[in-house]
């Protein structure tokens, strides 16, 4: 998941042009998997 999330912010930053992504991936793998999980 952290090289997944390393390519997204990388893609992401080119796209918006914007710099303000976490280095880390702020939310756990249980957390996203889980349906009624929803970041906030």
């Amino acid at each position: 998941m952290e090289d997944a999330y390393g390519l997204a912010t990388i893609r992401a930053e080119k796209e918006t042009e914007l710099k303000s992504f976490p280095g880390v991936c702020p939310y756990r793998f249980e957390e996203i998997m889980d349906d009624d999980f929803w970041p906030g």
